[in-house]
């Protein structure tokens, strides 16, 4: 008997010890290969590891034949609006990789039992994994998104106030506001891919919903605020310290009151409608920098050719924008002072790349001293003659300690030299002569000798006043010259040479000079000035010019004394 048992146990420990070798060398292989009969629609991938799966599915594209692996049409839907796009479109493949990853994944976590049990349904009958279609990128489901949006999109309106007729209350109509549509990208995208992984092809669209309608008592309270603004208005004018920027833009009651926004809780200005009414500004405002060109003679002693440097000049519209907000909100206070608001558009400056100093080694760096005057109302041939003589000294170039003469410079005014008549003054009265209007051209430029502090060696007023040097000025700022001894001069005091540049503008009647150097710090100041009628319409004035150093040090005290008689008759 004992024989018998110890054979049967001999038998039942090998068979143990052969079942568990093979139960280990099973799991072992599956491990890395799909369980017997593991099928994804057709196709046995029995045994087969990740790469030969891969290799096999890769063996059944898409096609009319295998139409099973065909990416499906997808739908976006909302309400009765809805939009398809084949999955071939948006480029949809299965997810096979992640599939056989998953289930090789799922196979090598089982446990012992576990594995032995799945195996033996899989030997018991086909299993079948279910794949579903992906894309690769969220981003190729933007244009799908956009295109949907543009299906159920809807601006709505914003509630309004309008005012028909300027200046007009009782013209004030309420607009209502309508409910705004638009798709919620995200939310829609997490529907869809969602959708995608369970092999659902149809999603409703997430929708965002803005009602912008007011309630009627928030109306009434909205409407005072609108009211408020019915004669108000704000005055766009050029940027300061620009003169050459020449206009004026009014925003109207009409304009402010559409500027104005409202829900249920506030009301507030409408920052991109500020933003529309001011586009035109920037046609008006910008432009290009000058560059500076400077060409001297052989000499060193005229410019032939003087382009003086111009920062361009850039619409500053977030800051103007944000001026015409306060602007606005000034009006609205109960304890505004004016219906009308003056406003300078803010503009920044943009500097040439080139420098004036980086093209010329005489030190012709910066303006050093500024003048202008006006001459409104002047004949055409007194135009003629200030521009002309503005055109003869301008460009010239005056060396340290040298000494500047008007007359020399501009040389003989005779109508050989391009001079016309007009009327001048001599021997106290007025009376008709070649250059008359080239003491305009004098008189600003002894303003700009004025403004930079240079030596004024020699100036003479008129014999009697002249209206053209009174427009925007005192009496008293006017040098008069005329061959010989009645001239302008100064010397050059500074380190480094100096030009004088001139412009007449003769259409608006202006003209101006600047003087560049190099400056040492020294600036100027006009006082004590002083005017005393002398009877019959004589008049005296007089005026001190201090020149301080950098210092802020007295470097000398000029006076200026004008005895005006009153004019001869001329015969």
């Amino acid at each position: 008997m004992r024989p018998v048992i110890l054979k049967l146990s001999v038998v039942l420990l090998v068979f143990s010890v052969t079942f568990i070798l093979v139960a280990f060398f099973l799991r072992s292989f599956y491990h890395s290969h799909l369980f017997p009969s593991t099928f994804i629609a057709d196709i046995n991938l029995s045994n087969y590891n990740y790469p030969e799966a891969m290799s096999v599915l890769a063996a059944f594209p898409c096609s009319p034949s295998q139409p099973t692996f065909c990416p499906p049409e997808i739908t976006l839907a909302y309400q009765d609006i809805s939009l398809a796009s084949s999955g071939a479109d948006l480029h949809l493949r299965p997810d096979f990789d992640a599939l056989i990853t998953n289930q090789l994944s799922l196979q090598s976590s089982l446990s012992l039992p576990a594995f032995l049990s799945s195996l033996r349904t899989h030997l018991n009958s086909p299993q079948f994994l279910s794949f579903h279609f992906f894309a690769s990128d969220d981003s190729i489901f933007t244009d799908f998104l956009h295109d949907f949006e543009s299906l159920i999109f809807f601006q709505g309106q914003d509630p309004k106030f309008i005012l028909d007729q300027s200046g007009r209350a009782d013209s004030l109509r309420f607009v209502q506001g309508e409910t705004s549509r638009s798709l919620d990208y995200t939310a829609t995208l997490a529907a869809l891919k969602e959708n995608l992984s369970q092999n659902q092809f149809f999603t409703p669209a997430t929708i965002i919903l803005n009602d912008k309608s007011l309630t009627p008592n928030i109306v009434e309270q909205h409407q005072s605020l609108a009211a408020s603004l019915v004669s108000r208005s704000i005055v766009l004018t050029p940027p300061e310290n620009y003169p050459t920027v020449n206009f004026s833009l009014t925003l109207s009651d009409q304009d402010l009151i559409s500027c104005l926004d409202y829900d249920n809780q506030t009301s507030r200005i409408n920052v991109h409608c500020l933003v529309d009414l001011t586009l035109s500004l920037r046609e008006l405002i910008d432009r290009e920098a000058q560059t500076p060109v400077l060409e001297l003679n052989a000499s060193s002693t005229r410019a032939d050719l003087f382009t003086p440097p111009a920062d361009g000049l850039v619409f500053n519209q977030a800051q103007t924008v944000l001026d015409i907000q306060k602007a606005i909100v000034d009006l609205l206070s109960p304890s505004a002072a004016t219906t009308r608001i003056s406003l300078p558009a803010s503009a920044m400056a943009s500097p040439p790349a080139v420098s004036l100093e980086s093209i010329n080694s005489l030190g012709i760096k910066e303006v050093i001293g500024f003048g202008e005057s006006f001459y409104t109302s002047s004949s055409a041939n007194r135009i003629h003659n200030v521009a002309l003589s503005a055109e003869r000294i301008s460009g010239v170039i005056i060396a340290p300690n040298q000494e500047f003469s008007f007359n020399q410079t501009l040389g003989p005014v005779t109508l050989a030299t391009g001079f016309r008549e007009e009327y001048i003054i001599s021997q106290g009265a007025s009376t008709m002569g070649v250059g008359g209007g080239v003491c305009q051209t004098s008189s600003t430029l002894f303003r700009a000798l004025l403004n930079s502090g240079l030596k004024i060696t020699r100036r003479l007023p008129h014999s009697f006043r002249v209206s053209y040097y009174e427009i925007n000025n005192d009496p008293g700022f006017d040098a008069t010259v005329y061959s010989g001894e009645v001239d302008l001069r100064f010397v050059n005091d500074t380190d480094h040479h100096i030009l004088i540049y001139m412009h007449a503008n003769s259409a608006r009647r202006h003209m101006f000079a600047t003087i560049y150097g190099t400056s040492d710090g020294r600036y100027s100041e006009v006082v004590d000035y002083h005017k005393a009628a002398l009877g019959g319409g004589a008049m005296r004035t007089s005026f001190v010019n201090i020149t301080y150093d950098k210092y802020d040090q007295e470097i000398r005290r000029d006076t200026f004394v004008s005895n005006y008689a009153v004019p001869k008759q001329s015969d």
